[in-house]
């Protein structure tokens, strides 16, 4: 499945293609190569479009507030599309979701975006130790540090790429959804939200950085 990581990175490179590039053909490219490699992950970038254009056409007047409802209603969405695609993929009957409005639940949704999942998760599921993993976190600070940032720009509404920072959001609250259903989830699985957050991070500080420069100038 994976060689150095390079399955990992190919996701990537094909999100990176489906939500940056302009050119239909070079989306969809990226769209199927993502479909390819890891099918949830597409549909939940396809979420995340989705949600950001009506988001864009209705351009609600509470920011903060439908921010909040539609993390709730698109985290919902996706614990039940774990069993649609579940049904889908293996014919097995469709099943309820598990415990979706819990204390537990919305802390490992919190600990997935800051990188720190393996607090929530029990000895089967991770095989090393808290401490080795808390001092790995310290060493590859992007893990937290990237959506720390985007989710300080994502609050902070600017005319620039908000768009974009809502439908990685989104794709990933809905990607948590699915994942929230099972006992296994990773940084590994969110590397494609870490790239694009990374890039539209560096976008958000270089936008205001040129903005606070005309200002001066102005």
């Amino acid at each position: 499945m994976s060689t150095l990581a390079l399955r990992d990175l190919a996701i990537g490179f094909f999100t990176l293609l489906l939500v940056l590039e302009q050119k239909p053909t070079t989306r969809i490219c990226g769209l199927i190569g993502t479909f390819l490699l890891r099918p949830h992950l597409a549909v939940a970038l396809l979420i995340g479009y989705i949600v950001s254009q009506i988001y864009g056409y209705i351009r609600p007047k509470f920011y903060l507030v439908s921010l909040f409802f539609l993390t709730i209603v698109i985290y919902w969405f996706g614990t039940i599309s774990y069993f649609l695609g579940s049904t889908i993929q293996t014919g097995t009957p469709i099943g309820s979701p598990v415990k979706v409005f819990t204390q537990y639940k919305f802390a490992r949704m919190a600990a997935n975006m800051l990188g720190i999942q393996f607090l929530t998760l029990d000895e089967k599921v991770v095989d090393a130790s808290t401490l080795i993993l808390i001092l790995s976190r310290l060493i590859f600070i992007d893990t937290w540090l990237i959506p720390a940032l985007f989710l300080v720009l994502l609050v902070q509404q600017s005319k620039h790429f908000t768009h974009l920072r809502i439908q990685i959001y989104f794709a990933f609250i809905f990607f948590y959804g699915l994942t929230s259903q099972t006992s296994w989830n990773s940084s590994r699985q969110n590397i494609p939200f870490l790239i694009t957050m990374g890039l539209l991070v560096v976008v958000g500080i270089e936008s205001r950085r040129q903005t606070k420069t005309l200002d001066l100038v102005s």
